[in-house]
């Protein structure tokens, strides 16, 4: 997140990444420890649960359907005392009951859960003020495998929570479109080809990562930007040289 004011001499930005969630939740602690437990049972509970996904569960196949039903009945049993009857170690001397630990660790990561949530809130208003408005927009992001999946419609709900004003941006042809007259982009910019298999018959290619402004207008502004930048940089190398 970035202030509408932060510059590059004064940040005023704040960075909230998927491992600073996941140390906070305790949740790669919580999952390590599950799986220690399926180790450590008498049968390889992975094992049995590894052969009831292989099945399918769909009740319109009835001879699948059946055969789910037949792996299930042989692993139920062991997969129903893993769950309900493991239990969660206690110090010695210690007189309260104990807890299953799978009952407990989802509980925990709750309230964890929970607890990120406010501190996450507290650092905001901290960092950006109480009042801030937070500005979003309506990107969408696949679920990448063996991460948790990137929070959208539950974040902007956190930060209405949290007493925050927020508004979505619709984001659609934003990156088509020209922040200076509002004109659409296009590639006008050739690299040399790739694929060398293709250099004979096409040696350039437009580069499709580069858009740039074709109106009269932007490339003008741009011409004069470019030409002080040069300026300034060559008066930068007369002052060193000195």
């Amino acid at each position: 997140m970035m202030h509408e004011k932060s510059t590059v001499q004064e940040k005023c930005v704040y960075r909230h990444t998927r491992s600073q969630q996941r140390k906070e939740t305790r949740i790669t602690k919580y999952r390590k420890i599950l799986q220690n437990k399926k180790k450590a049972d008498v049968k390889d509970i992975t094992a049995l649960e590894r052969t009831l996904s292989a099945g399918s569960c769909i009740k319109p196949n009835l001879k699948l359907f059946e055969e789910y039903l037949a792996a299930w009945a042989e692993v139920a049993a062991d997969l129903t005392r893993h769950y309900n009857e493991t239990m969660c170690n206690q110090q010695d001397g210690a007189t309260t009951p104990k807890v299953p630990l799978h009952r407990k660790l989802r509980l925990s990561a709750y309230i964890n859960h929970q607890r990120a949530d406010q501190l996450l809130i507290n650092r905001l208003k901290k960092r950006f003020s109480q009042d801030a408005v937070f500005i979003l927009g309506n990107w969408s992001a696949s679920m990448t495998r063996f991460h948790e999946p990137i929070r959208g419609k539950g974040w902007r709900t956190l930060l209405k929570r949290g007493g925050f004003d927020v508004y979505l941006i619709d984001e659609y042809l934003t990156s088509k479109t020209c922040p200076n007259c509002n004109g659409q982009l296009s590639n006008t910019h050739y690299i040399p080809n790739p694929r060398p298999f293709q250099r004979r018959i096409q040696p350039e290619v437009k580069c499709h990562g580069l858009l740039s402004c074709q109106s009269e207008k932007c490339v003008e502004f741009f011409k004069t930007y470019d030409n002080k930048r040069g300026y300034l940089g060559k008066k930068e190398c007369e002052k060193k040289d000195q």
